[in-house]
C-alpha cells in the first residue's frame, strides 16, 4: 500500500461540507474509474491463476484494496460482514463514450465514499499492481487521467500519487521517487522526498512549507550518508556541496520555533530546495542516472 493516503496527506475530513462537493469527483467519474479498476484486477488473476480462480483472486483483491483504504464507518462495512450480500454489486449507468445505458459493476462502499478517500483507493491499487510487477498501472493511469480532463476535475495521476493538476513541473521528479511500498523501503531517501512532494502539495491549509524542507533535507542526509560521508561527497561534488551549503540555513528555519531565524522559506523557495535536494539525492544515489524513473 502506498505510504500514505490521499486524504490523510491533504487534510481532508468527511465532516467539512466545503469539500464534499461533487465537482471534485462526478458520479460518472467514479462508476467508470472503478470499472476500470475491476477490469485491471479480473485480467490480472486470470494471466495469474486458473480462469475458475479469476473472481476469488481478482476483484477480491481489489476488495481488500478497498476496505484497507477506507475508514471502518459501519455505514460503508456493513454490507460486507453480511454473507448474502453480493461484493460487486450492479448500476445501471450511460456510457460515458457511447452515451447509451449499460449495466456495470460497482462496489458498493465506492459508491457512497467521500471522494478524497476515493484516490485513496485508487493509489493503494497502483501500489499493489507495482508491487506485483505489472504495468496496468500505467495504462490506467493514462485512461483515468482523459477521464479526469473530461470532466474537468482538478487532480492527475502521476507515477501512483494523485496530485493536483497544475503540478506538471514535478513530472521529472516524481517520476525518481516513485511509488515507494514496502517496509523495507523505509532506509530508501525517496521516501522522505515522497512526504516532502505531499507537503508541497496540501491544498487543505496551504503547501507545509516547514515540512517539505526538512523532509527534503532528511533525505539528502540519507543519501550522503550513504554515499560515503560528508568528506567522500564534498569532494566528489564540490559546486553541489557549495550550492546545499547557501540554502542550509534557510531549510532549517522552521525546525526550532523557539530560536531566532532570519525568515523562514517562502513557498517558491521551498519548491527549489525540494527539487534541488531531490536531484541531489539522485546524483550521489545514482551517478549514471538518466531522468528515467528508478
Amino acid at each position: 500500500m502506498a505510504t500514505s493516503g490521499f486524504a490523510q496527506r491533504h487534510g481532508f475530513q468527511a465532516e467539512r461540507p466545503v469539500f464534499e462537493g461533487r465537482d471534485y469527483l462526478p458520479e460518472k467519474v467514479r462508476e467508470r474509474a472503478v470499472e476500470m479498476m475491476v477490469e485491471r484486477f479480473e485480467s490480472y488473476a486470470a494471466e495469474t491463476h486458473e480462469r475458475k480462480l479469476a473472481y476469488k483472486n481478482g476483484p477480491w483483491l481489489f476488495v481488500q484494496v478497498v476496505r484497507n483504504s477506507l475508514p471502518r464507518t459501519r455505514e460503508l462495512w456493513d454490507w460486507y460482514e453480511d454473507a448474502n450480500q453480493s461484493i460487486i454489486g450492479y448500476t445501471r449507468v450511460t456510457n460515458w463514450r457511447t452515451d447509451r445505458p449499460e449495466r456495470r459493476r460497482l462496489l458498493r462502499p465506492l459508491k457512497d465514499c467521500e471522494w478524497a478517500w476515493f484516490y485513496d483507493v485508487v493509489e493503494n491499487a497502483c501500489a499493489i499492481w507495482q508491487r506485483k510487477g505489472t504495468r496496468r498501472g500505467s495504462s490506467f493511469a493514462a485512461e483515468l487521467n482523459l477521464l479526469l480532463e473530461s470532466h474537468g476535475v482538478p487532480w492527475v495521476l502521476q507515477r501512483g500519487l494523485v496530485i493536483p493538476a497544475d503540478e506538471y513541473e514535478f513530472a521529472d521528479e516524481l517520476g525518481y521517487v516513485g511509488q515507494v511500498t514496502t517496509a523495507a523501503d523505509v532506509r530508501d531517501p525517496r521516501v522522505s522526498l515522497k512526504k516532502a512532494f505531499v507537503a508541497l502539495f496540501r491544498k487543505q491549509g496551504g503547501p507545509d512549507i516547514t515540512s517539505a524542507c526538512l523532509h527534503a533535507w532528511s533525505a539528502w542526509e540519507t543519501a550522503r550518508e550513504a554515499a560515503g560521508g560528508v568528506n567522500d561527497v564534498q569532494s566528489a561534488y564540490p559546486e553541489l556541496w557549495d550550492a546545499i551549503t547557501a540554502w542550509q540555513k534557510l531549510i532549517h528555519a522552521g525546525r526550532h520555533s523557539g530560536k531566532k531565524q532570519d525568515r523562514h522559506p517562502t513557498e517558491e523557495e521551498a519548491r527549489f530546495i525540494v527539487v534541488l535536494l531531490t536531484n541531489a539525492v539522485r546524483l550521489v544515489s545514482h551517478p549514471t542516472a538518466t531522468g528515467e524513473t528508478v
